[in-house]
Order: structure tokens, then sequence, then C-alpha cells
């Protein structure tokens, strides 16, 4: 029984739990499109999904590459003042979860991203991020406890004075995995409770 504790542990200590699923849908826009997403727009322009290092859609600003993108990356552009809300609802049980994203933005208007010219994210209208401004792409991750139900995160962009671009790619919301290592003490625990109970038996039986 102990050698068989030792060997899952071991195996344990070894290895890196399966990653979790993304619950998010289309969060690379490989697809090309902003399929899967709920998009709001007031003003001028919007979000769109250009190529991973390619001009603003409306405006053409040069953006960055980003390394760890693909082929596509999603980007608000306007020419005139708009508001841009890009989100997706999901029905959650509840437990803790992780949210990552890379994002950029440049405010192109010379304000240094006042109140009214910013990026900021969501989840349920609470400010997780923001205001985001960088001009090169950062990565971002949050630990989030949901409870039960429905949840929103969403990528909301402002610009009241014209060019702010806001970039968003690899957004993912998993639930939260143990490590390799509180694997492992959960099987030594139930193995030492299965010694216990084993134990009592056999005084039991005696």
């Amino acid at each position: 029984m102990k050698l068989s504790i030792i060997a899952a542990v071991a195996a344990l200590a070894a290895t890196s739990p399966v990653a979790a699923a993304n619950l998010i849908a289309n969060g690379n826009f490989e697809t090309g499109t902003l399929a899967g997403w709920t998009l709001a727009d007031s003003g001028s322009g919007s979000w769109f999904v250009i190529g991973n290092g390619a001009g603003t859609a409306i405006s053409g600003f040069p953006t960055p590459t980003l390394a760890a993108g693909g082929s596509f990356v999603a980007m608000t552009d306007q020419s005139n003042p708009g508001s841009h809300n890009l989100s997706q609802t999901l029905t959650l049980g509840a437990g803790a979860f992780v949210l990552s994203f890379a994002a950029r933005g440049v405010d192109q208007s010379g304000s240094g991203g006042a109140a009214d010219q910013q990026y900021i994210v969501t989840v349920d209208g609470t400010t997780v991020a923001g205001a985001i401004l960088n001009s090169a792409w950062s990565d971002f991750s949050f630990n989030l406890n949901l409870a039960a139900g429905s949840h929103t995160i969403a990528f909301q962009e402002n610009d009241s004075r014209n060019y702010y671009t806001g970039g968003l790619d690899n957004v993912s919301l998993t639930a939260a995995v143990p490590e390799a290592a509180t694997w492992a003490m959960m099987v030594v625990g139930f193995g030492l409770v299965g010694v216990a109970a084993r134990r009592r038996s056999a005084t039991v039986a005696a």
C-alpha cells in the first residue's frame, strides 16, 4: 500500500496536470472573424479582426506583431469618437477560474489616455484591468472566484477624442487546475485515509 502511494506521488510530481479546456469561443480570432463574440458599438468605428502585425482597419495605424499570436488579432479603430464593447456571456458552475489574454492600447489623440479615452476589461461590470495603455502587447492574467450562474467578460474601448486603438488576442477562461504537488498531497491524503480504514477494520475483526 505504501509503495503504491509513493509510486503515485512520484508519477504526479513528474508530470503536469492536463491543461483545462478554454471556455471562451474563438478567443484567438483564428477564424478570421468575431464569431462567438457579442459586439456593441456606438459612434464611429468598431472591433475588427486584422492580420497579426497589419495596419488598423480604418485608419491604417501600424500595429506590432504579437509573437505568441497566430495569423489574426482583434483591434478597434474609428475615424470619429465612438465606444466599442466586445463580450462573451457564459453559464458556469461555481468555482475558481483563470482569465488571461494579450492586449495593447494606444491613444493616438495625444491626450495620454484620459478618462474619456481608454480601454478596460470587466467581469460582470467590475473592472479587472484598465486603463490599458501601452504601445506593445502585454500579457494579463487574473484569478476569479465565480458563483454558479451567468457571467459576462467584456473588453470595452471608449474613444471620445478620435483615434484610440485597442488590441486583443489569446483570450482564455479556464477552471483553475491544482498544481502537481497539490494532486500528490491529495493522493497521499486519500492513501492515508485508506490505511486508517483498513486498520480499523482489522482491529474490529480481531
